[in-house]
């Protein structure tokens, strides 16, 4: 073994051995909360809470944290309209909370080594190299969120929901951050920025009819918020925050954006002269637009093309009812945001030496802008990546539910106190302008090695004895 108090606990780094392998990971959380409640009538409520929490992932002296909570609400309606025939509750509540994250892998602080293998002369050996850099700073990622909203309910309850704005800074980034390989490390674990988040939040459940044979029930749900990065560890000399580009983290947007070239055509054969002078290429090939306008192709004009934070999303849940029978259908919905699919990379290369998706590729007679030459002579088109972002908005259908509700008598006669029959189908349906498969199954990045999601039938009976 490598040394000697390692006992058993990773049989693979012997030098001698089978077909065997061990390991052993611990890693603690320790925590201790307190909470006070407090109102006054039903009316005024408040209710305060602390929290402190110790995990064994971080670093010696940064192991604790502590996290605050408050909160207030009025149920307001008593107060300013007794009488009101409209609204049966009117709350208004306000909160600050702070929370923690301490997400990284059990001895990530102590840094670690890797088995490499040297040769002495013909005589085989076994060695350790580095391979995850210490850092003994590593502390707590916190997230401060302040949240203004209201419960709402009217009509004697059949319109009723809530509505959230919400504030949240988080500071400490727990981010791996690359490093050039020369180091001879490729990224380390650091606390090395700040997001800022604001969101809107909102849900109504309605019973827009009710009788004594049929019913329409609906539940809506639409949130959406804006991220951006706020701080970085790069700064200039007067401390004012910097782009790290090369983990493509930029000041004013979210952390995860795609940063890249703008496709803007193919370049065309009366364009060839134009084609070598900007950009030395040749027709056929993908035209790059010219973003800072100085006539000539440069990592300069690459630029945020989008990101996986949406504009919004939501679901909206329809329940009909009518006799016996009952009938719920679950739509959601996600919009605004971009995906990158490698799919298309591997399979809309233009080399057509292994199976190629069906594409509008350019000829010299069909001048296309959609995609490059094909050309058996390269493993993928010039800036091949900038024919992999796709708008991923889409709506599907999550599930519908068909349900039949026994009459008490039959279910008696059976011995049974309820009886209900239903038929269940999930991800029957979706529309997205990617079609290739359901874009939800990736959220940000869609690759040959990603499942399709499933369509599911379910046959059931539900009974009660």
């Amino acid at each position: 073994m490598p040394y000697s108090f390692q006992l058993w606990y990773n049989i693979g780094t012997a030098e001698v051995k089978g077909n065997l392998s061990s390991g052993l990971t611990e890693w603690q959380l320790q925590s201790y909360m307190g909470r006070v409640n407090y109102n006054i009538d039903g009316k005024y409520l408040f209710q305060a809470s602390l929290r402190a929490d110790g995990s064994s992932r971080l670093a010696e002296g940064n192991k604790w944290a502590y996290f605050p909570g408050v909160s207030l609400g009025w149920r307001m309606l008593e107060d300013i309209s007794p009488d009101n025939a409209t609204f049966d509750e009117l709350k208004l509540r306000a909160s600050y909370g702070e929370v923690g994250n301490t997400a990284i892998s059990p001895y990530q602080t102590q840094g670690a080594l890797a088995r490499a293998i040297y040769a002495w002369n013909e005589t085989p050996a076994f060695g350790y190299r580095l391979n995850d850099i210490p850092n003994p700073d590593l502390g707590w990622e916190i997230s401060k969120t302040i949240d203004v909203g209201f419960d709402y309910s009217l009509l004697e309850g059949r319109i009723s929901g809530a509505f959230d704005v919400y504030v949240t800074n988080t500071t400490d980034l727990l981010l791996a951050r690359n490093l050039p390989y020369t180091s001879g490390y490729t990224s380390v674990f650091q606390n090395v920025g700040a997001t800022k988040t604001n969101g809107v939040e909102f849900n109504v459940n309605a019973a827009i009819i009710e009788s004594d044979k049929f019913s329409w029930d609906v539940n809506l749900n639409v949130s959406g918020y804006n991220e951006k990065i706020v701080e970085l560890a790069l700064k200039d000399a007067n401390g004012n925050p910097l782009d790290d580009t090369g983990n493509n983290w930029f000041i004013g947007q979210p952390i995860r954006v795609f940063f890249d070239y703008t496709k803007a055509g193919i370049w065309q054969l009366n364009e060839a002269a134009q084609a070598a002078a900007v950009q030395g290429t040749d027709p056929g090939q993908i035209k790059l637009a010219d973003i800072n306008g100085h006539g000539q192709i440069t990592p300069a004009d690459r630029s945020v093309l989008g990101s996986d934070v949406p504009d919004y999303f939501g679901g909206i849940t329809n329940t009909f009812t009518y006799g016996n029978f009952d009938l719920s259908a679950f739509f959601y919905f996600r919009q605004g945001h971009m995906i990158r699919s490698s799919f298309h990379q591997g399979n809309a290369n233009g080399q057509f030496r292994y199976n190629h998706l069906d594409v509008d590729y350019w000829t010299p007679t069909n001048p296309t802008n959609d995609y490059p030459r094909p050309n058996f002579t390269q493993e993928r088109p010039e800036n091949g990546s900038t024919l992999e972002y796709f708008d991923g908005s889409y709506v599907k259908l999550r599930n519908v539910t068909l349900g039949y509700n026994f009459d008490s008598s039959t279910a008696s006669k059976l011995g049974m106190t309820n009886l209900r029959a239903y038929v269940q189908g999930q991800n029957l349906w979706f529309s997205s302008e990617y079609d290739t498969f359901d874009p939800e199954i990736g959220e940000a990045t869609l690759g040959s090695g990603t499942t399709p999601s499933s369509s599911l039938w379910a046959f059931g009976i539900r009974a009660g004895f």
